[in-house]
């Protein structure tokens, strides 16, 4: 089997398939997130090797390889810096794996989108959401709406490896029925794995209402892990503290409920994503008519 190339999308069940699925898999070799980055993503252009990065990876006498690492689309809120990431890590894999097959989830913008959001409140973030998705001046290098055009980036992999290796799913139908996408996943690539090795519990959740308010807040007094916030008095070790507490209080309702993508983005800003994605899922749509995107609410004129 070609080696398999997992590539994203952020939030859309990486994690899971990183800890628990792929470690799992029997007579592969599962190449760490930690090491694909030191190999692959960190590399300045101007210094990444080829040839020596092929042979790094030919070393392992255990095949296939399977690699699951988000970041190869180029970092979700930096937008892929632009793009040129995103390209640039698509062409460092088809270099180093010029034969793999490539494995892209994907899904509905308003969600993904909120997530991202979550996401960089999870990470230190401090902006407010509107901040976020129209950054002002010099900070346009950070999220962009670019990224989630499904058909773009699924046409730049086309071109570099052909439709045939190229395989796309829903988050939604793995979040919807996690069991029976596995199972027709692990048969799909001729995996073998003991189903009872996994456990398909939510690896990520996002915080109550209240919660997500508070550590949007709580975040202003710590400097970490993101630049793109501002901070008032930096507490040393705060941010990995209060993430512990808010996990801890995330367990008890009176915080208020799990928010939606609504709650999180805003209505004017649903509407604004799903009119700007609506003829990039038409396209989505034409070129990969059996996922069904319109039952999960994916925007289209059709």
């Amino acid at each position: 089997m070609n080696p398999l190339i997992h590539i994203g999308y952020p939030k859309t069940a990486t994690t899971w398939f990183q800890k628990i699925y792929y470690p799992n898999i029997k007579g592969i070799h599962y190449i760490s997130t930690e090491e694909v980055f030191e190999m692959i993503i960190r590399p300045h252009s101007l210094y990444f090797d080829t040839e020596a990065t092929r042979e790094y990876f030919k070393s392992s006498s255990i095949t296939p390889q399977v690699i699951c690492q988000e970041n190869l689309l180029g970092f979700m809120n930096l937008g892929g810096h632009n793009g040129v990431l995103t390209k640039e890590f698509a062409n460092r894999i088809k270099q180093v794996f010029p034969s793999a097959n490539i494995v892209i989830f994907i899904r509905n913008q308003v969600d993904i989108i909120a997530s991202a959001y979550f996401n960089y409140i999870q990470n230190g973030g401090t902006y407010s959401v509107n901040h976020f998705l129209f950054p002002r001046g010099n900070k346009s290098l950070n999220f962009n709406f670019q990224y989630f055009e499904y058909d773009r980036i699924l046409n730049l992999y086309e071109k570099l490896f052909g439709k045939d290796k190229i395989h796309v799913f829903l988050f939604e139908e793995f979040r919807n029925s996690p069991e029976k996408i596995i199972e027709s996943y692990t048969k799909k690539f001729n995996f073998s794995i003991d189903p009872d090795n996994l456990n398909f519990s939510s690896v990520n959740d996002r915080y109550r209402k209240i919660l997500f308010q508070m550590a949007r807040v709580s975040n202003i007094f710590t400097s970490e892990r993101t630049q793109y916030k501002y901070y008032l008095l930096p507490i040393p070790r705060w941010y990995y503290l209060s993430r512990r507490i808010f996990k801890l209080l995330n367990k008890f309702s009176i915080f208020g409920k799990i928010p939606s993508s609504v709650d999180i983005l805003g209505n004017k800003n649903v509407t604004f994503i799903k009119d700007y994605y609506r003829e990039s899922n038409n396209i989505l749509l034409k070129r990969y008519r059996y996922l069904p995107i319109k039952k999960y609410g994916y925007e289209t004129s059709q």
